[in-house]
């Protein structure tokens, strides 16, 4: 019996800590191979883009939101707003 409740509490001890340091690698492995790098910006010749932001009854916010727009680092884009 003592064996069995060594067991169970090992498990209930022991299964959430592998499990825990297995999200932890497997997220920090996925940042650095996936999410990490910078992305590649299409060429400087490519086709553009436009960024349309609805913004009816927005005033609060709608300076914020081109402002941020404004700051992409795509090379040919342009602001509907």
């Amino acid at each position: 019996m003592k064996i069995l409740l060594d067991i169970l509490f090992a498990f209930a001890f022991l299964y959430p800590l592998l499990m825990a340091w297995t999200w932890m690698v497997g997220g920090l492995w996925f940042f650095f191979k996936r999410e990490y790098h910078e992305q590649q910006l299409p060429e400087p010749s490519s086709e553009g883009c436009s960024i349309i932001i609805p913004c009816f009854n927005e005033e609060a916010q709608v300076r914020q939101t081109i402002r941020y727009a404004l700051q992409t680092k795509y090379p040919n884009f342009e602001v509907i707003a």
